[in-house]
């Protein structure tokens, strides 16, 4: 069978500079989402994730977007009637080419949404799903009133079964973290005037710091600032009532 003529420059140049366009796109916001997934919320260690994984992301995205386009333009110069295999292919690029536009878009929205601190509706969704467990950490924190934090990874003091804190108490508290969905864990106030339960953070010890959370509080915070405007410098730290004793809070340190 005799191959059929070359298509236009135009349709040719479109193809792949939509094809490499789709290609980036895809492999950019899987490495987005990984970063975003990976950092927990650490800005230095995004920066540290995305340089590594940014060219690689690129240089792949542009190789395997030229190649469906390469794959569609090979399908597009044969009549879909002349050929059933030719024909085929051509759907499957098509059908890729569709599919990379939504993975690109779910992975990019899901980067998005990680990078993003929730809304004071979803904390208050989330404090009423979970509120039976949050009591009960509170209730065990204050029976053991010589430690400061639990968190998935490490507790305050380190080794809390010096100060009456046994591992199996650690585990407990552990279990109804997983349960409330709050691996960063919970801090006790110095003065023990509540207990912060961080949702969503993100900075480092290099960059600011933006904390947002659940907060119980026997008294109501006596420290309260409010937000400041769009573009500032200035510290503050805000609480919103929930129910009861318990406040959202917001907390900002610039570097």
């Amino acid at each position: 069978m005799t191959a059929p003529p070359e298509l236009p420059l135009a349709v040719r140049t479109g193809a792949r500079a939509l094809g490499i366009l789709l290609g980036t796109a895809v492999l950019v916001s899987a490495a987005l989402l990984l970063a975003a997934a990976g950092a927990r919320g650490n800005a230095g260690f995004l920066g540290m994730i995305l340089v590594v994984t940014l060219p690689s992301a690129l240089i792949a995205g542009v190789a395997l977007g030229k190649t469906q386009a390469e794959n569609l333009l090979y399908a597009l110069r044969w009549e879909s009637g002349g050929s059933p295999k030719r024909a085929r292919a051509r759907a499957r690029a098509v059908g890729g080419a569709w599919a990379a536009t939504v993975a690109a878009a779910g992975m990019a929205w899901g980067a998005a949404c990680l990078l993003r601190p929730p809304t004071d509706a979803m904390l208050r969704a989330h404090f009423e799903r979970h509120r039976p467990a949050l009591d009960r950490m509170v209730a065990m924190a204050g029976e053991d009133t010589r430690l400061l934090a639990v968190s998935e990874e490490a507790t305050d003091p380190a080794e809390p079964e010096g100060y009456g804190v046994s591992a199996e108490r650690v585990a407990a508290y552990r279990r109804l973290l997983r349960e409330v969905g709050l691996p960063k864990g919970f801090f006790v106030r110095e003065d023990r005037s509540g207990i912060d339960f961080p949702h969503w953070e993100f900075g480092s010890g290099f960059t600011s710091v933006t904390i947002k959370g659940i907060a119980y509080s026997p008294e109501p915070p006596e420290r309260y600032i409010p937000p400041p405007r769009s573009g500032t410098r200035e510290a503050f730290v805000s609480f919103r009532p929930l129910r009861d004793h318990w406040y959202i809070y917001d907390y900002y340190l610039p570097r």
